[in-house]
C-alpha cells in the first residue's frame, strides 16, 4: 500500500500553540486508490484493520540529486524532523539508491549565528554506516552545487505531515475487557455485597437474637437493617404473645 498526502493545512491559536492540524490523505493498494480521507489527530483513516493517525508536521527541504553522470537520483522533500540536543539545528536525512546517507542541516527557528543563514541549508554525505562525512558543503536555494560525488541543489522549503500507522489485532479483546470491567464497576456500585450475622442465645426469660453487620458507610443498607430489625422484633413479640396467651 502507499499513503499519499495531497496537501496538508495547519491553524494556531493566538499565543501560537497549534489549534488544528489536518492532512488530506489518498491511500492506495496496488496502485488503485481505496480510501481518501481527511486525517486529524483524532479523526484517523481505516482501512482493512490499519489506522492511519495525524501525529506530528513540520518543514522539509526539497532537494534534487544527481549522480557523476547527470543522472537524476533523487527529487524530494527530506523532512527536518529532528533536532539537536542543543536546539540550534534542525536536520533529516534520506538514502540515496548507493547506499550513500544525505544528511540536510538547517538552523533552528530563532537562531543566529550558526554559520547557516536563511535560505541556505547545510548537506553532509555518509558512506554507508560512517560515522564522519565523506563530503559537506553550504547550499544556497535554487544554486546546485558539487558535493562529492553527486550535484545536490536544495530547492525550496514545504510542510510534510508525519502519520503514525498501526494494526491491533487486539482491539477486540479489550474492548471486551472494557466491558467486563464496566460491568464489574455498576454491579460493585449499585448491587453491594452486604452481608448480616445473627446469634441466637438461650436466656432466662426465652431466647436472646443478635443481629450485626460490617462497620461501613452505606445510607441503603442501613435502612434496609433498621427496617428488618424492627419486623423481626415485631414478630418476635407477637409470637411470644401466642405463646403467653396458649399458655
Amino acid at each position: 500500500m502507499t499513503a499519499q498526502a495531497n496537501s496538508f493545512q495547519d491553524t494556531y491559536y493566538e499565543d501560537g500553540s497549534p489549534k488544528d492540524y489536518v492532512a488530506d490523505l489518498t491511500l492506495l493498494d496496488a496502485g488503485e486508490q481505496v480510501a481518501s480521507q481527511q486525517v486529524r489527530v483524532n479523526t484517523p483513516l481505516s482501512y482493512h484493520g490499519i489506522m492511519f493517525h495525524q501525529s506530528y508536521f513540520g518543514v522539509s527541504a526539497v532537494m534534487r540529486v544527481a549522480d557523476a553522470s547527470g543522472t537524476e537520483i533523487l527529487h524530494d522533500g527530506v523532512a527536518l524532523e529532528w533536532t539537536t540536543s542543543d536546539k540550534i539545528f534542525n536536520y533529516g536525512h534520506t538514502t540515496l539508491p548507493d547506499g550513500t546517507v544525505l544528511y540536510v542541516v538547517e538552523a533552528a527557528s530563532g537562531q543566529v549565528g550558526t554559520g547557516i543563514e536563511p535560505g541556505q541549508v547545510r548537506v553532509e554525505l555518509y558512506a554507508g554506516e560512517a560515522t564522519t562525512p565523506s563530503a559537506e558543503a553550504i547550499l544556497d536555494q535554487g544554486e546546485p552545487s558539487v558535493v562529492g560525488d553527486y550535484t545536490l541543489a536544495f530547492e525550496r522549503e514545504q510542510q510534510f505531515t508525519g502519520m503514525i500507522v498501526r494494526r491491533d489485532p487486539g482491539a477486540p479483546v479489550v474492548w471486551v475487557g472494557f466491558g467486563l470491567l464496566a460491568i464489574g464497576v455498576c454491579m460493585t456500585m449499585f448491587f453491594p455485597h452486604r452481608r448480616i450475622w445473627v446469634r441466637v442465645t438461650d436466656a432466662d426469660d426465652g431466647a436472646l437474637v443478635q443481629l450485626a453487620s460490617p462497620d461501613r458507610r452505606d445510607f441503603g443498607f442501613s435502612a434496609f437493617f433498621t427496617d428488618m430489625a424492627v419486623r423481626l422484633s415485631g414478630r418476635m413479640t407477637q409470637h411470644a404473645e401466642r405463646n403467653d396467651v396458649d399458655a
